[in-house]
């Protein structure tokens, strides 16, 4: 490797870096938006669909909301917390991994 392939590739980790950052705040702002939207509707929801037969349709509608919901939580939460603290990790290895 010549010095001018490891400067760019240190730019690259900057750039990088930089990034990150933006990229993770968009995600919260993104789920942040799913959130409220699914806050906004729930309303709507519950007037036309609950309390209703259940059908095809609403199996997979309820499946889409709920589980993306899920998802999309679970996912932020693991982007968002990559660094997390040793008392955490120990503790949840030691609630996993103890024999109940």
């Amino acid at each position: 490797m010549n010095n001018s392939s490891i400067a760019a590739e240190l730019q690259q980790l900057q750039q990088y870096e930089t990034y990150e950052a933006i990229v993770r705040k968009l995600g919260v702002s993104a789920t942040t938006l799913y959130i409220w939207d699914f806050v906004l509707t729930f309303h709507y929801e519950v007037a036309i669909l609950w309390g209703t037969k259940w059908t095809t349709s609403r199996i997979l509608f309820f499946i889409n909301r709920y589980f993306a919901l899920g998802v999309i939580i679970i996912s932020t939460w693991f982007n968002t917390d990559t660094d997390p603290s040793l008392s955490l990790c120990t503790s949840l290895c030691q609630n996993t991994c103890s024999p109940t």
